[in-house]
């Protein structure tokens, strides 16, 4: 029997320490905290929408590192999707449908171009997905799981829409291509 190299951490205690020392930081940081809900949609295999909420705090100039007129901003997201269709996986045919939910722990950097912000970022995932319906032996390559872990680059774009601050993230959810558009204060 195998053992782990390092203890296996249940989901909302690896998310509670990340918060911790993301946030360590910001103490000494004047910035703002934000407050987003929106729709998020995955683009491969079998498309899955729904929503998405994400509460974070943004500060202007040095958080981890001192880059002229910029803003850094932590995140905390809450991903729920689904979706159902027929899929194929090694040559069988069959309906399916899945839910994936995640918490995402993010980390921004921005730079302002005229009414945008405009940066990379990077998070850190813990997901779970289930599959609720499956004929034809399983035609899908999504398995019920729990306990995901994923890391994903994105890319932000930022501007105000009718006086609400909006974000369009583009990236991926555990491997699956997409993004997802939050506006809040």
């Amino acid at each position: 029997m195998k053992q782990a190299l390092l203890p296996t951490l249940p989901a909302w205690q690896i998310l509670l320490l990340g918060i911790f020392f993301l946030t360590v930081p910001l103490v000494a940081q004047a910035g703002d905290l934000k407050l987003k809900a929106g729709v998020s949609q995955t683009l491969l295999v079998l498309p899955l929408s729904g929503t998405s909420i994400m509460g974070g705090y943004a500060t202007d100039g040095l958080l981890f590192w001192d880059v002229s007129k910029n803003q850094q901003e932590v995140t905390l997201t809450k991903h729920s999707l689904s979706g159902s269709g027929e899929t194929t996986y090694l040559g069988v045919t069959g309906n399916t449908s899945v839910t994936f939910d995640a918490w995402e722990l993010g980390y921004f950097v921005t730079w302002k171009f005229g009414e945008y912000e405009i940066g990379p970022g990077i998070s850190y995932g813990v997901a779970e997905t289930t599959e609720t319906e499956n004929t034809t032996g399983d035609p899908s390559p999504f398995f019920t799981a729990t306990d995901i872990h994923y890391g994903t680059g994105l890319i932000r774009i930022s501007t105000s829409i009718l006086g609400l601050n909006c974000d369009a993230n583009f990236g991926t959810f555990g491997g699956l291509l997409g993004g997802s558009f939050l506006c809040g204060f």
